[in-house]
């Protein structure tokens, strides 16, 4: 009976090391998904960098659709810069015009996708990224202090994914001496949709597929019917850092293991 209950409580030790150093994985509902990735905090006169995923699992990204990504005008110095300094790779392309005004103070982007390009037996995930300055502002006048970026997947005119990030802007500091911004390249003025010196792959443009928009008004109804929205930077996170895993699991071994040798000596004198 004794040497039954000591295998036990150090078989029940390893159990709780076993699931203790397991790593733990957020967990997203939309499939095919998108998410949108902006800086925290925007300054006035700099770089804003949005980083915008498509992900799927196998096969579920057999038909052509696109991604929609919805800028606040406020904080964007110079439009062009949407298309001629955006980021994509196979399977996404362009059409230019690739962005609107939406009449609502936003610019949508949008960026097309070529499923016959993605492999219907894998799970898939593929990132662009969208580059543009931001004018210079001294307050919140014209330039709101928290700006949301949105996104959402359309496939069959229909929204079946849609995400959010939040920032917030800061304004330039009267006499303070402005940062220039080297990132992005000046603009030809001769030809004002490339600039002077291409950063990034090159664009590709499938010309024979037409821009798929979605109706900015039905979009908005059509949101009720999302079941869920993703949190920010859907990526896989740990609840715990190693270390602390570590130190965890050492203090519970060192407690059941001191039980168990407390308890066979008690068995020993007969005391159980």
């Amino acid at each position: 009976m004794k040497n039954k209950l000591s295998i036990m409580l150090i078989l029940g030790i390893f159990s709780c090391l076993f699931f203790i150093s397991l790593p733990v994985f957020s967990v997203t509902t939309d499939d095919p998904g998108v998410t949108i990735s902006s800086p925290e905090k925007i300054n006035s006169s700099g770089l804003v960098d949005l980083k915008v995923t498509l992900a799927a699992s196998a096969g579920n990204l057999s038909s052509d659709g696109n991604v929609q990504v919805i800028i606040p005008k406020s904080i964007v110095n110079n439009p062009r810069e949407l298309e001629s300094q955006l980021d994509i790779s196979d399977p996404f392309y362009i059409e230019s015009p690739s962005y609107m005004d939406d009449g609502n103070g936003n610019y949508i982007l949008t960026i097309n996708y070529d499923s016959s390009k993605i492999n219907p037996t894998e799970a898939n995930g593929y990132t662009f990224t969208v580059k543009f300055r931001t004018p210079l502002f001294t307050d919140h006048s014209k330039v709101p202090e928290n700006l949301d970026f949105k996104v959402n997947l359309n496939v069959n005119g229909e929204i079946v994914s849609e995400d959010l990030s939040p920032s917030i802007t800061i304004p330039h500091i009267t006499g303070k001496p402005i940062k220039p911004v080297d990132s992005i390249k000046p603009i030809d003025p001769v030809n004002p949709v490339k600039p002077l010196e291409p950063i990034g792959p090159a664009k590709p443009v499938n010309p024979t597929k037409p821009i798929q928009l979605v109706d900015v008004s039905k979009s908005e109804n059509q949101k009720q019917s999302i079941k869920s929205k993703k949190e920010k930077n859907n990526l896989p996170k740990t609840g715990e850092s190693k270390n602390e895993k570590i130190f965890k699991a050492t203090t519970i071994g060192i407690i059941l293991t001191s039980f168990v040798l407390f308890y066979n000596k008690r068995l020993e004198k007969g005391k159980f």
